[in-house]
């Protein structure tokens, strides 16, 4: 994932971690003037949580070439991240 390449697994798990970050120090922070925010905040990381788990695992991830594998490559230079 970022910053060492385009794996969306690992940068969608890093925006659903910073939402939630954002919804601590929001929660943290506020009194009771902040409290509609800060639900408002948690509402908002719930739905990036749901749509972080409906993007599939495997959506732009290394995988593994078989078919390079079948005409002789090593296993380690037949990943390729898609």
């Amino acid at each position: 994932g970022w910053p060492y390449g385009g794996d969306l697994t690992d940068n969608k798990t890093l925006i659903m971690w910073l939402a939630w970050l954002v919804v601590v120090v929001a929660v943290r922070a506020g009194g009771a003037e902040r409290r509609a925010w800060a639900r408002l905040l948690v509402v908002a990381a719930t739905i990036v949580t749901l749509v972080v788990y409906v993007v599939p695992h495997s959506l732009r991830g290394s995988e593994l070439d078989y078919r390079a594998i079948e005409r002789g490559v090593p296993p380690e230079a037949a990943v390729a991240t898609g």
